[in-house]
């Protein structure tokens, strides 16, 4: 995984990029959440049948049942909540991500190749976690 490099011939601050990531990583959020809804609501339909005593409960009727009560939009339900959601979460997870990574090589004083760069996030956490222990 390779950390976004600063567009070639524009000059821009390190906070600006990492808005650009911010951004980025929301919109995969959303994507991969926009992808997915649809195996998330049949899953959450099939769990409430079971709960109110539905026994045999097939997810092909789950999904006949939710297409004939509510039609295509009916696989989206809570979309929007889940895309806002998404948005923020993933967002902050996957945009920060590589200026934690770039934090620990900056601190690191043997160079960590690609291979191995999210065993650099774990050591960081774990440095973190034993200078916690010491205080």
């Amino acid at each position: 995984m390779n950390t976004p490099k600063k567009p070639e011939g524009k000059k821009f601050s390190d906070g600006q990029i990492t808005l650009m990531n911010i951004i980025r990583g929301g919109i995969a959020g959303c994507i991969a959440t926009a992808s997915v809804i649809p195996l998330d609501v049949t899953k959450t339909w099939v769990q409430l049948q079971s709960e109110s005593g539905v026994k045999s409960i097939k997810v092909t009727n789950a999904i006949k049942s939710i297409y004939a009560t509510k039609g295509i939009r009916g696989f989206y339900a809570g979309l929007d909540s889940a895309l806002t959601r998404q948005f923020g979460f993933a967002g902050i997870r996957i945009g920060l991500f590589f200026n934690v990574v770039d934090l620990v090589q900056k601190l690191s004083l043997i160079h960590i190749s690609e291979p191995t760069r999210l065993l650099s996030i774990s050591y960081a956490v774990f440095c973190l976690k034993k200078k916690k222990k010491k205080k």
